[in-house]
């Protein structure tokens, strides 16, 4: 029985720790970028996202209408599929896409959440 729960450990340790190897690649689209964000819900005003090597994203939105600042976090693949949640102090919504890479690496993309909830991102990689 000891050998058993001995066994046991250590395949749980080694399918950890082959799990952690996959997300830390260098994503191609990491870096800083501000532009503007829009919603369904009638936010709309400047954006500033960072998205990190291994993916990670965080983003400020500032409502331009209230000054009310919203907060993107979330992930992206090298495909630049984004999973992630979007909340303001007024409403917070699960959303997730495909952004979009135009000319000079500016980004684009709609994410969906339910209920028809939308965010729209057009970003510039900042200098």
């Amino acid at each position: 029985m000891k050998i058993f729960l001995l066994s046991c450990l250590a395949a749980l340790l080694l399918t950890g720790c082959a799990g952690l190897v996959a997300p830390f690649i260098k994503n191609p689209y990491a870096g800083t970028y501000s532009g503007t964000f829009t919603t369904s819900d009638g936010k709309a005003g400047p954006a500033s996202v960072s998205l990190t090597n291994i993916g990670n994203v965080f983003g400020d939105l500032t409502n331009t209408a209230t000054g009310e600042v919203g907060k993107l976090t979330g992930s992206v693949d090298t495909h630049l599929v984004f999973n992630g949640h979007v909340a303001f102090t007024s409403s917070g919504h699960d959303v997730g896409g495909t952004f979009k890479k135009l000319a000079g690496g500016k980004l684009t993309g709609t994410l969906t959440g339910p209920g028809g909830y939308t965010l729209t991102l057009n970003i510039d990689p900042k200098p």
